[in-house]
Protein backbone atom coordinates (compact mmCIF):
# COMPACT_ATOMS: atom_id res chain seq x y z
CA UNK A 1 0.00 0.00 0.00
CA UNK A 2 1.58 3.74 -0.70
CA UNK A 3 -0.13 6.09 1.49
CA UNK A 4 0.40 9.75 0.12
CA UNK A 5 -0.48 12.13 2.41
CA UNK A 6 -1.12 15.76 0.79
CA UNK A 7 -0.63 18.26 3.40
CA UNK A 8 -0.31 22.32 4.29
CA UNK A 9 2.60 23.93 6.35
CA UNK A 10 2.67 24.01 10.20
CA UNK A 11 0.76 20.54 9.85
CA UNK A 12 1.25 17.09 12.20
CA UNK A 13 2.75 15.82 8.65
CA UNK A 14 6.53 15.41 10.13
CA UNK A 15 4.83 13.72 13.44
CA UNK A 16 2.90 11.65 11.30
CA UNK A 17 5.87 10.70 9.15
CA UNK A 18 8.19 9.37 11.81
CA UNK A 19 5.29 7.21 13.25
CA UNK A 20 5.05 5.43 10.35
CA UNK A 21 9.08 5.61 9.84
CA UNK A 22 8.65 3.21 13.23
CA UNK A 23 7.13 0.25 10.91
CA UNK A 24 9.46 -2.10 10.20
CA UNK A 25 7.22 -3.21 6.90
CA UNK A 26 7.17 0.75 5.67
CA UNK A 27 9.34 2.40 3.62
CA UNK A 28 9.04 6.31 4.23
CA UNK A 29 9.53 9.44 1.61
CA UNK A 30 10.09 12.87 2.44
CA UNK A 31 8.64 15.45 0.23
CA UNK A 32 9.97 13.75 -2.81
CA UNK A 33 8.77 16.64 -5.52
CA UNK A 34 10.01 19.18 -3.25
CA UNK A 35 12.93 19.62 -5.91
CA UNK A 36 10.51 19.69 -8.92
CA UNK A 37 8.79 22.57 -7.24
CA UNK A 38 11.62 24.61 -6.76
CA UNK A 39 13.02 23.90 -10.70
CA UNK A 40 9.46 25.19 -11.49
CA UNK A 41 9.07 28.11 -9.70
CA UNK A 42 12.81 29.23 -10.25
CA UNK A 43 12.36 30.97 -6.63
CA UNK A 44 15.71 30.47 -4.58
CA UNK A 45 14.97 29.37 -1.60
CA UNK A 46 17.15 28.17 1.83
CA UNK A 47 19.92 25.70 0.58
CA UNK A 48 18.83 26.28 -2.70
CA UNK A 49 21.86 24.98 -4.35
CA UNK A 50 22.22 21.97 -2.34
CA UNK A 51 18.94 20.75 -3.22
CA UNK A 52 19.20 21.36 -6.70
CA UNK A 53 22.37 18.80 -6.73
CA UNK A 54 20.59 16.56 -5.20
CA UNK A 55 17.56 16.68 -7.23
CA UNK A 56 16.00 13.05 -6.54
CA UNK A 57 15.33 10.64 -9.31
CA UNK A 58 16.71 12.84 -12.26
CA UNK A 59 13.94 15.64 -11.48
CA UNK A 60 11.80 13.50 -13.41
CA UNK A 61 8.78 12.88 -12.07
CA UNK A 62 7.89 9.38 -13.36
CA UNK A 63 11.30 8.47 -11.82
CA UNK A 64 10.11 9.61 -8.62
CA UNK A 65 6.65 7.62 -8.58
CA UNK A 66 8.96 4.52 -10.38
CA UNK A 67 11.25 4.71 -6.60
CA UNK A 68 8.17 5.00 -4.67
CA UNK A 69 6.12 2.19 -6.46
CA UNK A 70 9.69 0.27 -6.26
CA UNK A 71 9.83 0.26 -2.48
CA UNK A 72 6.34 -0.41 -2.22
CA UNK A 73 7.43 -3.93 -4.01
CA UNK A 74 10.51 -4.39 -1.88
CA UNK A 75 8.38 -3.40 2.00
CA UNK A 76 5.15 -3.75 1.14
CA UNK A 77 3.82 -0.29 2.50
CA UNK A 78 5.48 3.01 1.98
CA UNK A 79 4.33 6.45 3.41
CA UNK A 80 5.33 9.47 1.00
CA UNK A 81 4.81 12.52 2.54
CA UNK A 82 3.95 15.92 0.47
CA UNK A 83 3.35 19.99 0.35
CA UNK A 84 0.20 20.77 -1.53
CA UNK A 85 2.44 22.96 -3.46
CA UNK A 86 4.03 20.34 -5.21
CA UNK A 87 0.57 18.50 -5.86
CA UNK A 88 1.28 20.03 -9.62
CA UNK A 89 4.72 18.15 -10.37
CA UNK A 90 3.23 14.82 -9.51
CA UNK A 91 1.91 12.70 -12.41
CA UNK A 92 -1.90 12.51 -11.78
CA UNK A 93 -2.24 9.38 -13.40
CA UNK A 94 0.52 7.37 -11.85
CA UNK A 95 -1.20 8.15 -8.26
CA UNK A 96 -4.54 7.11 -9.04
CA UNK A 97 -4.05 3.85 -6.73
CA UNK A 98 -2.35 5.21 -3.76
CA UNK A 99 -4.20 5.41 -0.73
CA UNK A 100 -4.79 9.54 -0.16
CA UNK A 101 -4.55 11.43 2.99
CA UNK A 102 -5.27 15.07 2.96
CA UNK A 103 -4.29 16.87 6.51
CA UNK A 104 -6.38 20.22 6.11
CA UNK A 105 -6.20 22.84 9.19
Amino acid sequence: MIIYLISGPRNCSTALMYSFNQRPDTVVIDEPFYGLWLKRIGKIQPHYDEIMLTLQYNGNANNIHDRIEENENIKGNVFVKNMANTVEDMNKDRILNYCPVFLIR
